[in-house]
């Protein structure tokens, strides 16, 4: 148990309470600086908190071996920075002092060589001895302060200055008491044995008025964990001539405690000063304060402002400090270190007399309006850039926040809007395409907006709230809201959920829905028989036809949706895209990641009357209109922000933000509370019940109410705010100790987290840095989330698993499936430069020929899918000389599969000689294989290449006809069945024969649906609907197209999708729905435009497309004017020059000279290669003989 007597000196310890409170103590005082240690501070001050964690926690390690180098019984008297001050009194007090100094030294210099991360020093001792008369005196009111100052401090601190690392000085006092040889020219060169000091009476003193009265007042902080947290520090420099100061000290040091009991600071302790001594303050440690800048700053003016008769100057910084507890366990101090610290005591010794030095960041932050000197720049050591500083002389009270940033706007127009939406839905008037969500900061009052939005509904609620560690489960997310909207309890068994699932589900896709709500059912044909790049779109299609059938018009309501796991995310995407019986309400920060509304409502702070009504509303007391006045101000319009204020019942220590008042509300518990508070953030913010009562040792008390709750089975965080501030205010060593616990209990009771395990213990083994640990879980995870097709969780395993398996010293030969698995995912996820980065790496060191081969092909197969064609041929080559020392079958098969990459990336540049070429040797060299299905596969994409280019280069069928598909068919790749099909229903398009393209596309169909390949079923749908509209199948048309356009919404392809609302738009203009079809091209510009895509021949089409659509709703100015834009254009092609002259040739009503543009469309047509827009044209505007040319014509393509 922690003594607080441990953090008295003895000197103190000993004194009586009717004791004077200035006395001369006889002494031989040893003053120990620690060279090197700044070196160290300054390289660990890049690595930020943690450098300052293992700073304390190396000067921990130091002090304690120091203080237990040898039995001479010192009394550490202070604790400066690095710096102790060691007293030895009694009988041979200079030769015990000179003893343990050496003994100190040699401790020192078999231990002082430090290596870190990031760090490297030789820690090595200046030290001065000074024996003599030591002025003492206990300074202020309860609380009392030992100050230490006069000649033998001056001779003290000088000797220590002057000493070089390594050295010992004396003062002539000390080494006239020193036996013989000890000493040389005031240096202490060695001692001898001595006599150990027998152990000295304690004292029976009260201890606590010599502790700060923040931990007279909270004892628990004293012994609490240290603790990361933003504070201010300042330090206050008095300099004491000759003469009696006793009075005017203890005046002064009464103008300190005002200051602070005013402000809030606290007083930390005294140091040492070379002709006076400092005071060291803080604000926002032990406890965190509202604007600790402008409460430190406001103190220090007060300090250096009183006229005790002393000359005082002051310097203040502030940032992110370590706050707690240094020193041996017998004798310690609470400090709080950091950069912070150093550069406010540097500025403290840079400041004229009676003027405070304030760093510029502090004033930014300080809601303190003060009248301060122009910026000064000061070089100060260990900083390599000048230091920006001001001098402040005097406060001119708080500063107002600036009305520039903050727009504040009541709620009724987001209410408005949000009831609309559920009104229209809850009376059958709308069904939304995707969901509607509500953004805004932590506690804007997101989630209570949508409750006062549902209020009024009668219709079914589900609602679910999300946390950050679920966000790595693949599927929690999907999992949780199946199972809430489908009826089954969250904590139902995998085969009890299987069961209730298996009546709902219709066969065969049953396991498709049980594998995200981790469920158990047999396993199906047609589900085997998926290609697994189409198994989420087949899910999401399944998963909204369950919830058609099954679900009844129900509200929707995802909390904190930043934090939906991408499985989820993808797979709900698609389900919330279709017409379902449900209105989705999201509520979620503004920042990457989770699902995301196709609508969104922002929330903006509140205004100050209605933040005002609302404080009012939720105070316990009445407040006074100045109280409300200055609240409202600090609240900046955070509805949490209000609302916690009034909890809190003081004006005096109110956090100027939501993470500051949390702090504050934090450090508030007691020690036990908030250690447990601390330790629930480590696990998550939605823990199950059981492991949280394993990990605590049962649940969160009634204390801890405010943050902690139970909700459906599981412990959770009422607020993920409540959850980081705890979890940030962790030391990093105290943070790997829990997450390396919860992954022991999770290990040995697996059955506690269910299919969350392998996710959590990748997570908590990672970030407690048990890497051997970490890199077999994360590689488990990242194949479990392979099977579960969660690509980008997959990814996230994976580059996890190669970070722990590196810092564990794997080597590559450990490492490359993980790079390989990772670049899998990154192509599925078509995060391409991810996938080359990682096959590149992969490759690296690789001597056997084939893997080699097999790398650098995946490579080319990349940089050919992200258009990176010269790289891919790089590739290819690269593959090719590779593959050189294999034999046999093994060659030739990896000539063939190189050859096909060639080819392919040959036709995707234009170049269909090359490709046909290429293919043409692919397929001759797969010939020479042995019958085999990847003798077939190589054969049939090779056939399939070469027929591809053929019909490009000379329009006919190619020489292999239907072979190809049936040999796909035959191995059942049914993926290049249907892509190739595609291709070459292209090619008959543009070749003429539509009957035969619509054949082609609807066996390409066909086949995507049967794999689950959701994409290429609504291209082709598109394509079809495309032709059909210009056959005059409208009626189909459309259907096609209105589908092809709302799923390829769905799965986030806006270039297809605008390419589908412009063919929809065509076909509704041919059928007469002119409105509709204006709209649909509008939103196809709109899509293409969001797209990036602002020229080019589909952007021509579709202006061409609007010029008609406008012309026939009797818009002629504007079809006029957007037609002469066009027409203008040297670049126009000849194609969209005859449709737009066509169309202004068309317009009769006198405004346009419709002469002129028909003899011009006549002209073009006698030229243009394309026989539909050619034959329109003739048939519009051509003699009889071209109009029976044109029926011809379109009777040939089939148009009815």
């Amino acid at each position: 148990m922690l003594d607080p007597a441990s953090y008295v000196p003895r000197l103190l310890r000993s004194r009586t309470p009717d004791a004077p409170p200035g006395w001369t103590h006889e002494a031989t005082a040893v003053l120990v600086d620690l060279s090197g240690f700044t070196s160290l501070s300054e390289q660990l001050a890049a690595r930020g908190r943690i450098g300052t964690e293992e700073l304390i926690a190396e000067l921990t390690t130091v002090f304690t071996a120091l203080l237990t180098a040898s039995d001479d019984g010192g009394d550490v008297v202070k604790f400066a920075g690095d710096a102790l001050l060691v007293a030895y009194d009694g009988e041979d007090h200079a030769a015990r002092a000179c003893h343990a100094a050496d003994a100190m030294r040699a401790t020192l210099d078999r231990i002082g060589s430090v290596r870190l991360a990031g760090a490297r020093a030789r820690l090595r001792m200046s030290v001065g001895i000074h024996s003599g008369a030591y002025h003492c005196l206990l300074t202020g009111g309860v609380h009392r302060n030992l100050v230490l100052h006069g000649a033998a401090v001056d001779r003290l601190l000088e000797l220590q200055d002057h000493a070089r690392p390594g050295e010992i000085l004396l003062s002539d006092e000390t080494a006239a008491q020193l036996p013989p040889g000890w000493a040389d020219a005031g240096r202490l060169v060695t001692t001898t044995t001595i006599a150990g000091q027998p152990a000295r009476p304690e004292g029976t003193t009260d201890v606590a008025p010599y502790l700060p009265a923040c931990f007279a007042e909270r004892p628990d902080l004293l012994g609490a964990e240290s603790d990361h947290r933003r504070a201010a520090m300042g330090f206050v420099q008095v300099a004491l001539g000759e003469g009696d100061h006793a009075e005017r000290i203890e005046e002064l040091t009464a103008q300190v405690e005002r200051a602070c009991a005013e402000t809030g600071a606290t007083l930390l302790d005294t140091d040492l000063a070379r002709g006076g001594f400092r005071y060291f303050l803080t604000a926002g440690a032990p406890v965190a304060l509202e604007d600790p800048e402008g409460r430190l700053v406001q103190a220090l003016l007060g300090i250096v402002g009183s006229d005790a008769g002393l000359r005082v100057r002051a310097g203040v910084a502030a940032g992110q400090v370590l706050a707690g507890s240094v020193g041996a366990p017998f004798r310690r101090t609470w400090t709080v270190m950091g950069d912070a610290t150093n550069l406010a005591a540097r500025l403290t010794a840079r400041a004229d007399d009676g003027t405070v030095l304030v760093h510029l960041p502090v004033l930014d932050r300080a809601r303190l309006d003060v009248e301060a000197d122009e910026l000064r720049e000061l070089a100060l050591k260990g900083k390599a850039e000048p230091v920006e500083a001001a001098v402040v002389r005097r406060s001119r009270g708080h500063r107002e926040r600036s009305t520039s940033d903050a727009a504040f706007v009541g709620r009724e127009a987001e209410l408005t809007e949000l009831r609309t939406t559920v009104t229209r839905f809850a009376d059958g008037a709308d069904r939304a395409e995707g969901a509607v969500e509500v953004v805004g900061e932590p506690g804007i009052g997101k989630s209570r907006l949508v409750r006062e939005a549902l209020a009024s509904v009668d219709l079914p609620l589900a609602t679910i709230t999300l946390d950050p560690y679920g966000a790595a489960v693949p599927h929690a997310t999907t999992g949780r809201l199946l199972r809430t909207l489908l009826g089954i309890p969250l904590d139902a068994t995998a085969r009890d959920a299987g069961e209730r699932l298996a009546g709902l589900v219709p066969h065969p896709w049953a396991p498709l829905v049980a594998a995200v709500v981790d469920a158990e059912v047999a396993m199906t044909d047609e589900v085997l028989e998926l290609d697994k790049r189409f198994v989420v779109a087949r899910t999401a299609a399944v998963v909204a036809d369950v919830l058609r059938a099954h679900v009844a018009p129900t509200l929707v309501v995802i909390d904190d949706a930043q934090w939906a796991d991408a499985a989820s995310t993808e797979l709900l995407q698609r389900v919330f895209a279709a017409d379902l019986p449900m209105l989705v309400l999201l509520t979620r920060r503004d920042v990457d990641g989770g699902l995301r509304g196709t609508r969104s409502i922002a929330l903006e702070p509140l205004a100050p009357a209605l933040a005002g009504r609302l404080l009012s509303a939720a105070s316990a007391s009445a407040l006074r209109p100045s109280e409300i006045e200055l609240l409202v101000g600090r609240a900046v319009g955070n509805p949490l922000f209000l609302l916690e204020l009034a909890r809190a019942g003081s004006l005096a220590t109110v956090p100027a933000t939501v993470e500051e008042l949390v702090a504050a509300r934090v450090d508030a518990l007691a020690a036990g509370d908030r250690d447990l508070l601390r330790r629930a953030s480590v696990w998550g913010g939605r823990v199950p019940r059981a492991l949280f009562e394993r990990l605590a040792g049962g649940l969160p008390t009634e204390r801890l109410a405010d943050f902690l709750g139970v909700v459906d089975g599981d412990v959770v965080f009422h607020r993920e705010v409540h959850r980081e501030v705890a979890y940030e205010q962790l030391t990093f060593r105290r943070r790997r100790e829990l997450h390396r616990a919860a992954a022991a209990v999770i290990t040995d009771h697996a059955d506690l987290v269910g299919s969350a395990r392998l996710p959590m213990l990748s997570l908590h083994s990672f970030a407690g840095e048990d890497w051997p640990a970490a890199f077999a879980w994360s590689r488990d995870a990242a194949a479990a989330a392979t099977e579960r097709h969660a690509p980008q969780e997959a990814a996230e395993f994976c580059r996890r698993a190669i970070t722990a398996g590196r810092r564990s010293g794997l080597g590559m030969p450990d490492l490359r499936e993980l790079y390989v698995q990772e670049g899998a995912a990154s192509v599925v996820l078509g995060s391409y430069a991810d996938a080359a980065r990682c096959y590149a790496v992969a490759r690296r060191g690789v001597t056997d020929p084939e893997l080699a081969t097999s790398l650098t092909y995946e490579l080319g197969m990349v940089r050919r899918e992200d258009g990176h064609y010269e790289a891919a041929l790089r590739a290819a080559h690269r593959a090719r000389a590779l593959a050189r020392p294999l034999h046999g079958e093994r060659r030739l098969e990896w000539s063939a599969e190189i050859d096909l990459l060639e080819a392919g990336v040959r036709y995707a540049q234009g170049r269909s000689a090359d490709c046909l070429r290429v293919a043409r040797r692919a397929s001759e060299t797969a010939a020479r294989l042995a019958e085999s299905p990847q003798r077939t596969r190589l054969l049939a994409r090779a056939y399939a290449l070469h027929d591809t280019a053929a019909v490009e280069i000379d329009g006919t069928d190619g020489e292999y006809g239907d072979l190809p598909l049936r040999m796909f068919e035959e191995i059942g790749d049914l993926y290049h069945l249907t892509r190739f099909a595609v291709n070459v229903g292209y090619a008959l398009f543009y070749a003429g024969d539509w009957n035969g393209a619509v054949e082609r596309w609807r066996l390409s169909l066909d086949i995507a649906e049967r794999i689950g390949d959701v994409s290429n079923v609504a291209i082709n749908e598109m394509n079809i609907g495309e032709l059909l509209g210009y056959q005059g199948q409208l009626a189909e048309a459309r259907e096609l197209l209105e589908r092809a356009r709302a799923t390829l919404i769905a799965l986030d392809m806006p270039l297809a999708a605008a390419h589908a609302a412009c063919f929809l738009g065509i076909v509704l203009r041919l059928a007469g729905d002119l409105e509709e079809a204006d709209r649909r091209l509008s939103e196809s510009a709109a899509r293409f435009a969001e797209a990036g895509r602002h020229d080019g021949f589909i952007i021509d089409e579709l202006a061409t497309r609007q010029v008609e659509v406008m012309a026939d709703r009797g818009r002629v100015v504007d079809a006029l004017e957007r037609a002469t834009g066009l027409l203008a254009r040297d670049d126009l092609t000849s194609l969209h020059r005859m449709r737009v002259c066509t169309t202004l040739a068309t317009i009769d009503d006198g405004t346009v000279d419709a002469e002129h543009f028909r003899e011009e469309a006549l002209r073009l047509a006698a030229a243009d290669p394309s026989p539909y827009d050619r034959a329109l044209t003739l048939r519009a505007l051509g003699s009889a003989e071209q109009q029976l040319e044109a029926d011809q014509v379109l009777d040939g393509l089939g148009c009815v």
